[in-house]
């Protein structure tokens, strides 16, 4: 489908005025940012240990500790002493602390009860229906394990971010250079991270590594837990094949098989994880109050994305001559329907708006381009289904602005940011016999997603915005 079809389907699915949809070239966007690499220098690390002390909630922590918050619903009636009581979650604040999350989880045990935040927590839920009484917040000071430097290790398929965490209320015995407030090296998940600069009061950021995974493979709506894509790992099984998808593979090298049997595995985690996401989007849009013509569009969305991962998997086992399946997903009962309109309106601008906008138009790409019949097919419809979800993330937006005039001001900032990062350009593209099968390559796609960006999402967001 043309860039300017797109863009005028979408308007009519928004019940926007075509005129709106019809302006000039809009400029491209400007020069992106990035976080550098940060390295402790060199030196001693020897790393300082810190035992808890006893400190009432709301009081300050120790030296080298900060504040943690956990926040959800207890047993009926009741906020118990410490946080091992609580039996579902909410709203939390944990940096260094790591829950399974499980009913009456004994991480919690030594949290204690807060009443000042478990207030301001019941407050913000009033107005929904709830027994504000049974949701309470429990707090902690949580010891750092700290160093005056480390070095940080970045492997290949790596990007370098920050994780932020609150600055040590007591101070800290390991000081970084120039932040003499922050440790210079804190220890999260399980490494050390060096010290990375401040970013807003209070706080101090240390660079991670994070894992990236391919971004051509990112078709539907991704599932997040705490900002990062999770998807289950690929195992051997059968459970999860389309039949109908089954290309022909007799005449294809093993080194072009290996390639999209790796390739298509990468797409069927992103489609089966897109499940998960639609899936928690319901009870998020169900605990907003949201139209229901929103949340039956959600599940109709949850079942294609279904159908999506089946035939994602049977191409990935038909090119790898050997039937792969999802494994168990653990992950996704992490998944958090807990927030309000803004970073629901955020979330759906970037994974909806941008990433179901950008996945229907790489399907599209794939399917005119496909050589095999059977892959050619399953494009299409992807991209149809795409299409669709595209159609409803706009409308879960602007329901969002409508609901809450201010939310707008953050989905231009989201959206702003979306064009500063979208000047990214991929690796080199993958051979034609490759694209053939229904691969869009990296540099390809990273176009793509500019021009997707350009002349389909800025002027669907100057029009859903305006009124706001």
């Amino acid at each position: 489908m043309r860039l300017p079809d797109l863009r005028h389907r979408l308007f009519l699915a928004l019940g926007l005025p075509l005129s709106l949809s019809c302006g000039g070239p809009q400029p491209g966007p400007g020069p992106g940012g990035g976080d550098g690499l940060v390295t402790g220098g060199g030196g001693d690390t020897t790393v300082l240990f810190n035992t808890v002390e006893d400190a009432p909630p709301g009081a300050p922590c120790g030296v080298d500790q900060i504040r943690e918050v956990v926040c959800g619903a207890t047993t009926p009636g009741t906020c118990g002493a410490t946080g091992d009581s609580l039996t579902s979650y909410g709203q939390s604040s944990l940096h260094v602390t790591q829950g399974s999350y499980g009913a009456h989880d004994a991480t919690f045990a030594d949290f204690a009860l807060d009443p000042d935040r478990t207030a301001a927590y019941q407050h913000s839920l009033a107005g929904q229906g709830l027994n504000v009484d049974e949701y309470c917040c429990y707090t902690r000071c949580t010891p750092l394990r700290v160093a005056t430097t480390a070095a940080l290790d970045v492997p290949l398929d790596h990007t370098v971010s920050q994780q932020c965490i609150p600055a040590p209320e007591g101070g800290t015995r390991a000081p970084a250079d120039g932040d003499p407030g922050c440790p210079g090296a804190v220890e999260l998940g399980g490494e050390l991270r060096p010290h990375a600069g401040a970013r807003g009061e209070g706080q101090c950021c240390y660079s991670v590594a994070v894992y990236e995974p391919p971004e051509r493979h990112y078709r539907g709506r991704a599932a997040r837990v705490d900002g990062e894509v999770v998807v289950a790992e690929v195992a051997a099984g059968q459970g999860w094949r389309a039949e109908a998808a089954a290309p022909d593979v007799a005449a294809l090298a093993p080194a072009v098989r290996a390639r999209l049997a790796a390739a298509w595995a990468v797409t069927a985690q992103m489609e089966h994880a897109s499940i998960a996401s639609f899936s928690n989007l319901s009870l998020w849009l169900l605990a907003l109050g949201a139209p229901v013509e929103l949340i039956a569009a959600t599940h109709r969305a949850a079942l294609d994305e279904v159908e999506h991962a089946r035939v994602a998997f049977a191409l990935a086992s038909a090119y790898g001559g050997a039937p792969v399946a999802p494994a168990p997903f653990p992950a996704a009962a992490r998944l958090s329907a807990a927030g309000g309109l803004e970073a629901l309106a955020v979330e759906t601008l970037r994974d909806g708006c941008i990433g179901e906008t950008v996945a229907a138009v790489e399907a599209g790409v794939a399917a005119g381009r496909a050589a095999d019949p059977a892959v050619a097919a399953a494009l299409a419809r992807i991209a149809e289904d795409e299409t669709r979800h595209a159609e409803l993330a706009w409308q879960i937006v602007a329901w969002c602005v409508r609901a809450e005039p201010a939310v707008a001001a953050a989905v231009r900032g989201a959206l702003a940011a979306e064009l500063a990062a979208s000047t990214k350009v991929g690796p080199a593209d993958d051979p034609p016999e490759v694209a053939a099968h229904g691969v869009v390559g990296p540099a390809e796609l990273a176009g793509l997603r500019r021009a997707v960006l350009r002349d389909v999402v800025r002027p669907l967001a100057d029009a859903v915005l305006a009124p706001a």
